[in-house]
């Protein structure tokens, strides 16, 4: 056999070109890697933290189960910054360098973090217009936030008196106002979204928010968001946002215990002009839990971590009965609630959580007073009802990719709520299914996407509702789909956040059939031409926070909104007592309108235990068909006073806000404060036309800065002519030109003090009813207006409090300490002083 002999040359050049291969596969294929291990503590693996890879190559994970890490495909030499964090702790930076040697032979750097203990800080994490966490400082809007230590401090066992602390924010009835964006609308859907945990809840039936349904107990923080925010969680969200989010037990074996008792009892009723009004005695053991005004009860909260399963739990309770200073109007409720949140060991990518939440209330509810003097104290009409509500929220989420920077969500949903002893056109219940499936992403450090479909199902059954069926149905069906996004990109200091969001409302045929009845709704086929689609609409929304140096930050945001009428702003008919009627109106239009501002913001340290926060913001507010519960008298009515919803205004509010913020301490000295100044000229433009410019709008809103008394007294009891060349004629009622709110909390060793102080201005318009001396009951408020002299409402409280031990607090709080007649809610009177006396245990 002849064997081939390949010649040298060729030879020469084989061997050169497999040597060149070779070199070229290995500087292809090699590479560095970067791994480590994150812990809480020595004994405890840190899983879910935030690990990013910034410098030649990006990249973001998140810390397994066994709280490791990993970068595998660092092929790129060069100096790297790794950062590691987690929510509530510093985050840690390390910077290193990745040579090219080490590239080609394929090194392995380990770099491990133990979050000590003197690291955790309080830093404020808040989730305003995006649907992820940020820290304050870099949010698009103006967030407030309701610590668990303001409200602990104060005793307030009820989420809107905790909310109702926060600087530009009024709430009346339960209905919540923010930057004069609602006046008085006693039985108007809610123009602001309670969110519990990432998911928005309003009852069916009104679109109320249910404030007794918040879970104090449980409750981590409070945020508030204001302005239009729509985009992210749909109608009535028009004036903000809500955001009760749970507190989860520290991640360490031990359970963790607190338990609240309060009592409060009130003082003699006001100063002596109106001590005839009380209605009560001294307590004695011969007295009725009604016959005098007093609350007493208690909260529960118990968290624990279960490492070994990764699994979380915690469980609330809640009870008190409570007799206000109102005769005949109590609030009895009981609430608990159990929160679960797993990640299978083996299966780490998947995370479930589980929240079950229930009340029963008994209460009575009153509008206005019966009269004057003596009867000021007593209601006019009243009614009482006993209540169920119950709730379950389940929630799964998947990571994907092994850079875990990308998941889907499923939030969902199922409540309902029942009269349980409903009497004639109050027996009702309601039903409603929510589910949002999310998705998001992070595009390295500069991206983060989040997007979802929505859909809620809700079932209205009520007796106030049958009158509109021939047949006697009191059934009603409708539901809301939408599709949203958020984009949030970051470039060095810039950050700029857009969103949008596209709502339809569908109803049931019969009631499609009876809105768009042209012998009830003349404007039926004009408002409705979409037959059983209520209503659609687009809304979008647009901000940038620019960070200017390491502690301020500039922010600009502009938003869209909308709300569409609850079924009770339509279609109820009841009366109350024979004394009040609420008259349908299935006429109305859906509110909306958009939202800008303007910040600055100022985040320093001290020492790594006090967070200060000072901000600076100018807002502008446009809405359009704003519905009010109009009070008025109707003398062909066999009842004539009465309520009715209509679209009366065309809203256009102009102002600035002032605040400062701080938690945390100095040494051994607690210093946490809310303190913030708010003011706001709402001008009507539906009154003046010339408010739908901003030039004129300006204008008025510098001139009405100082309104004198002789200018108030002239408007209010001079002719026509000068009644409509005032300034005060283009004035929305029910709006607060200035608002100043003061929460402050300190001390020093065992002992704690503090003071809270609120003043309101004084209010300029309210229903012309109220200024009619007819009917006792309406002319109580305008002879109480009137003795005010245009003077505005001061209202201080005074808290101390004592701390025996690691486990034990006692506190004690006075309200109205002057014990001073005011009126805030037209019709019905703050409560005299009170004393609250409190006592914590935590084990």
């Amino acid at each position: 056999m002849r064997h081939l002999k390949m010649p040298t040359h060729t030879m020469r050049i084989f061997v050169l070109f497999l040597a060149f291969v070779a070199t070229l596969s290995f500087s292809t294929f090699a590479q560095s890697s970067l791994t480590g291990t994150i812990r809480f503590t020595i004994d405890e693996v840190c899983p879910g933290a935030e690990v990013k890879l910034t410098g030649p190559q990006q990249f973001s994970v998140l810390s397994n189960s066994d709280g490791t890490y990993s970068f595998n495909d660092l092929s790129a030499a060069g100096r790297y910054m790794l950062s590691i964090g987690f929510l509530g702790y510093e985050t840690f930076y390390e910077n290193f360098e990745i040579s090219d040697k080490q590239i080609q032979e394929s090194s392995r750097i380990v770099i491990d973090h133990i979050f000590e203990e003197d690291t955790k800080m309080d830093d404020i994490i808040v989730q305003g217009w995006g649907k992820s966490g940020k820290p304050l400082e870099e949010e698009i809007v103006s967030v407030d936030v309701v610590s668990t230590q303001l409200i602990e401090s104060n005793a307030i066992i009820n989420a809107s008196d905790a909310v109702e602390r926060v600087p530009g924010v009024v709430i009346i009835d339960g209905q919540i106002s923010v930057r004069g964006g609602g006046g008085y609308a006693y039985g108007t859907g809610s123009r602001v979204t309670l969110v519990i945990d990432d998911v928005p809840i309003l009852t069916p039936e009104r679109n109320e928010i249910l404030w007794d349904f918040v879970p104090l107990e449980t409750t981590d923080q409070i945020e508030v968001v204001k302005g239009s925010s729509s985009v992210q969680y749909g109608s009535s969200a028009l004036n903000g946002i809500v955001h009760a989010r749970t507190r989860w037990p520290e991640r360490n074996s031990k359970a963790q215990t607190r338990i609240r008792t309060f009592s409060t009892f009130y003082d003699k009723a006001y100063q002596e002009d109106y001590r005839s009004a009380q209605w009560w005695q001294t307590p004695n053991t011969g007295n009725s839990f009604q016959s005098f005004p007093h609350a007493v009860g208690f909260s529960y909260y118990n968290g624990k971590h279960y490492a070994k399963r990764n699994l979380d739990v915690v469980f609330g309770a809640f009870a008190t009965t409570d007799q206000t200073h109102i005769a005949e109007e109590f609030n009895h409720r009981i609430r608990g609630s159990v929160r679960m949140r797993w990640t299978p060991e083996k299966f780490d990518r998947f995370n479930m959580q589980l929240s079950v939440l229930s009340m029963y209330r008994h209460r009575s509810n009153i509008f206005i007073w019966n009269g004057d003097s003596s009867e000021i104290l007593k209601p006019l009409a009243n009614y009482r009802v006993r209540y169920q509500y119950a709730m379950i929220d389940p929630v799964l989420t998947y990571y994907l990719g092994e850079k875990r920077n990308q998941k889907l969500q499923l939030i969902s949903r199922f409540y309902l709520d029942k009269a349980l002893n409903g009497i004639g056109n109050r027996n009702n219940e309601s039903y409603q299914i929510y589910n949002d499936f999310r998705y998001f992403n992070e595009f390295g450090n500069i991206f983060s996407f989040v997007g979802g479909i929505t859909n809620r199902q809700m079932v209205v059954r009520a007796n106030a509702l049958r009158g509109f069926f021939s047949d006697g149905t009191n059934t009603f069906r409708y539901g809301e789909l939408s599709g949203y996004g958020n984009l949030d990109v970051k470039l060095n200091r810039l950050v700029i956040n857009s969103g949008f969001r596209f709502e339809s409302y569908i109803i049931d045929e019969p009631t499609a059939q009876l809105i768009n009845d042209t012998s009830i709704n003349p404007e039926a086929d004009s408002l409705y031409p979409q037959g059983r689609f209520l209503f659609s609409k687009p809304v979008f929304s647009i901000g940038a926070n620019y960070s200017l140096s390491k502690r301020s930050n500039l922010r600009i945001s502009f938003g869209q909104s909308f709300r569409v009428p609850s079924i009770a702003e339509r279609f109820v008919d009841e009366t109350l007592e024979d004394a009040l009627r609420i008259r349908p109106n299935p006429t109305i239009r859906p509110e909306a309108g958009f939202s800008m501002e303007f910040g600055y913001k100022y985040h320093t340290t001290f020492k790594k235990t006090l967070n200060i926060y000072a901000d600076a913001a100018i807002f502008y507010q446009s809405f359009t068909d704003m519905i009010e519960f109009q009070f008025g008298v109707d003398p062909t009515d066999p009842i004539p006073l009465g309520f009715q919803a209509n679209n009366v205004s065309k809203a256009r509010i102009l102002g600035y806000e002032l605040s400062l913020s701080s938690s945390g301490k100095i040494g051994k000295v607690p210093v946490n404060a809310l303190i913030g100044y708010t003011y706001t000229f709402g001008g009507n433009a539906a009154v003046n036309e010339e408010y739908n410019r901003l030039g004129p709008l300006i204008r008025d809103a510098f001139g009405a800065y100082h309104i004198s008394d002789l200018e108030q007294a002239e408007f209010q009891n001079g002719n026509i002519l000068q009644q409509e060349n005032s300034i005060l004629n283009g004035i929305l009622n029910y709006r607060w030109r200035h608002l100043l709110k003061a929460d402050v909390n300190t001390g020093y060793g065992k002992w704690t003090a503090g003071f809270v102080y609120r003043y309101y201005s004084y209010l300029d318009r309210v229903d012309d009813v109220f200024e009619i001396d007819v009917y006792p009951y309406t002319a109580a408020f305008g002879r109480y207006r009137n003795n005010r002299q245009y003077k505005g409402e001061h209202i201080l409280d005074l808290k101390t409090g004592i701390k025996f031990n690691e486990k034990t607090t006692l506190s004690f709080v006075t309200q109205n300490v002057f014990n001073r007649f005011i009126v805030i809610r037209p019709g019905k009177a703050n409560p005299p002083r009170t004393y609250t006396l409190q006592a914590t245990f935590e084990f």
